[in-house]
């Protein structure tokens, strides 16, 4: 759901049922509290990468860290764990 949209225009646009909907909006909400947890750094890579009006790529990122693309991939992938652990944590 984007700003602007409402749970009904989801609703009337897709095929999903409503729990579907809402187990999707709980499901993004866990998601965004999880990153907000995360340190600023680690937020600031999720940012360029999968948020905005462009999305980094692996290589494009790196460079703007002055990393390797491989040590980008394994910070990313800790990140992800992090997130994992701490919207386990809440459920």
């Amino acid at each position: 759901m984007t700003e602007g949209t409402s749970l009904a225009d989801c609703i009337a646009s897709d095929d999903a049922s409503v729990e579907d909907v809402v187990a999707d909006l709980i499901q993004r909400e866990s998601l965004k509290s999880a990153v907000e947890q995360l340190s600023e750094k680690d937020r600031s890579m999720i940012r360029l990468m999968f948020y905005g009006e462009v999305q980094l790529t692996e290589e494009e990122t790196a460079r703007q860290y002055g990393m390797t693309k491989s040590a980008l991939h394994r910070w990313k992938i800790k990140i992800f764990e992090k997130i994992e652990k701490i919207m386990r944590t809440k459920s």
